[in-house]
């Protein structure tokens, strides 16, 4: 039965200052995505689930068929995207790189213009979510056949949701950045303030390990 463990950041809590402040982080990762993943396993073990893919992020694309005959499907649902969205929000931060390489630059200017409009749409996009959810920049999967760019795209999702479950969009999609739009994300320096929020989420996303995300979408 697989178990899934609540993974350390790879970085202090401290490391993101002054853009994203320690005690949110701790409150971030120890707390909430810890309680997800208690949860989650919790559910796991009720339901006796067997032969689980190792990472939450795999389990979340194949959850329409691996946990199709849960009674509890909704909450099993919800702490399985909150342990996967919140492992791949903290892995996409950082102070590592300050603008996406040579590929993934072309790739924003074919899709939005220009870099300042990527970050306006996304801005955008993560003002305009109702409630609590998640923005991201996802790339289409069909368009990476015989395409010199692939389309990317800017999507919303709802509560935990996340973009590679079977139900969120018609045609499958591989998210490579997104940002939490939880208040518990951001509430405890910026209260109401959401702008103030997103200049401060730009300060810290780690580019490389994007360029790694939208790399591995090209050539999988």
């Amino acid at each position: 039965m697989t178990h899934y463990v609540h993974v350390p950041l790879p970085y202090d809590f401290s490391a993101l200052e002054p853009a994203i402040d320690a005690r949110t982080m701790e409150i971030h990762h120890d707390g909430h995505l810890g309680a997800y993943v208690r949860n989650l396993n919790a559910l796991i073990e009720k339901y006796d689930l067997q032969n689980l893919p190792p990472r939450a992020m795999d389990f979340v694309q194949a959850f329409h068929r691996l946990a199709a005959d849960v009674p509890d499907r909704d909450r099993l649902r919800f702490n399985l995207g909150g342990v996967a969205n919140h492992e791949f929000f903290f892995s996409i931060l950082g102070k590592k790189s300050a603008a996406p390489g040579a590929p993934l630059a072309s790739a924003i200017d074919e899709n939005f213009g220009t870099f300042v409009s990527f970050q306006n749409l996304f801005q955008k996009s993560a003002i305009d979510l109702m409630g609590s959810g998640w923005t991201w920049l996802a790339v289409d999967l069909a368009s990476t056949i015989a395409q010199p760019f692939p389309r990317l795209f800017i999507c919303n999702t709802s509560n935990h949701d996340n973009p590679l479950m079977r139900d969120v969009f018609a045609s499958p999609v591989m998210p490579i950045l997104c940002l939490d739009m939880w208040e518990h994300a951001y509430y405890l320096r910026h209260q109401n303030r959401k702008t103030d929020y997103l200049a401060a989420f730009w300060c810290v996303v780690d580019w490389d390990r994007v360029d790694t995300n939208y790399a591995s979408v090209l050539h999988s």
